[in-house]
């Protein structure tokens, strides 16, 4: 997710509470833009916080190697080096649908079991308007539970606006043939959370080092029983950078009163952006970056 925003001295002090431990001096126009570029790299303040922790950290190995040499200028010149060092990121990138579960924890009495759906989607399910099918695994239906329907599983994308930030936002619709319930049984009552969508996705618009970045997902049963924004899930856990080697994993918890409508039928919004995935360098290469930038700096002042 990429600042576009200027950012003021106010905004810029929220990030380093203590300023002046840093030696910057953020009231000259030159700093406070260098604090504006440093900060677009980055959709939050780890960047900045890891800043201030690592330059904070070696202040007084830098007094010792360079005690002639301001911290003002050390500081200024490792805002540009870590921003070299973790770089931008684009906005966005479509998402595409590599694999899904869709469960949902059925009850007949005092008999349970789970309807189960499994794709491993070929060719993969890709915007702007991609559609597969969704077949049932019967497997985990004793009777009296009645056989799962197959269904099917689509996606479609657009840019999108969310609390006044511009992100992609895709939509996974399930759905079956007709106008019939998604699960043929009824919904364990006794499960607080009884749907259970799990996809991987991925992203052929990566880069290195970059990563989706899901900012929300909301839950919309078909037909629609009101308008956006719709909830979010029961729960929600994201790994995986979005890459085909590493995708993005999406797994909801979903309550049978978020798609009572047709017992399942549904439409998953997930808004999201991309975004860098740095590492913070370890102290030994936090220091060779920094001592080399300050270096620098050094022999330009004797000059």
């Amino acid at each position: 997710m990429v600042r576009e925003q200027s950012f003021s001295r106010k905004s810029w002090i929220a990030y380093l509470p203590n300023e002046q431990s840093l030696g910057l001096n953020v009231r000259s126009n030159g700093s406070a833009q260098l604090c504006a570029f440093a900060l677009s790299f980055t959709d939050d303040g780890d960047f900045c916080r890891s800043l201030y922790a690592i330059t904070t950290g070696y202040k007084d190995m830098f007094r010792n190697l360079f005690g002639r040499i301001r911290m003002r200028v050390a500081g200024r010149l490792a805002i540009v080096a870590a921003a070299a060092l973790f770089g931008a990121a684009p906005a966005s990138a479509s998402l595409i649908l590599d694999s899904l579960h869709y469960d949902g924890d059925v009850r007949n009495g005092a008999t349970v079991g789970i309807e189960k759906h499994f794709a491993d989607f070929s060719p993969d399910v890709a915007p702007p308007a991609g559609f597969g099918d969704l077949p049932a695994d019967n497997s985990m239906l004793p009777n009296p539970l009645v056989d799962g329907a197959a269904l099917t599983a689509g996606i479609t994308e657009f840019l999108d606006a969310l609390d006044g930030e511009v992100l992609q936002h895709s939509i996974v619709t399930i759905n079956r043939a007709g106008v019939g319930d998604i699960f043929n049984n009824a919904l364990d009552s006794n499960i607080a959370l009884p749907v259970n969508f799990d996809g991987l996705f991925y992203s052929n618009s990566i880069g290195a080092n970059q990563k989706v970045a899901i900012a929300a997902v909301q839950i919309e049963q078909i037909p629609a029983a009101g308008t956006p924004p719709f909830p979010a899930p029961g729960s929600q856990v994201f790994s995986g950078k979005g890459t085909q080697a590493d995708p993005l994993r999406v797994q909801l918890g979903i309550a049978a009163s978020q798609v009572a409508s047709r017992n399942g039928a549904v439409k998953i919004h997930l808004y999201h952006s991309l975004m860098r995935a740095p590492e913070i360098p370890e102290p030994t290469s936090a220091i060779l970056a920094l001592v080399g930038v300050v270096g620098l700096a050094s022999v330009t002042r004797r000059r």
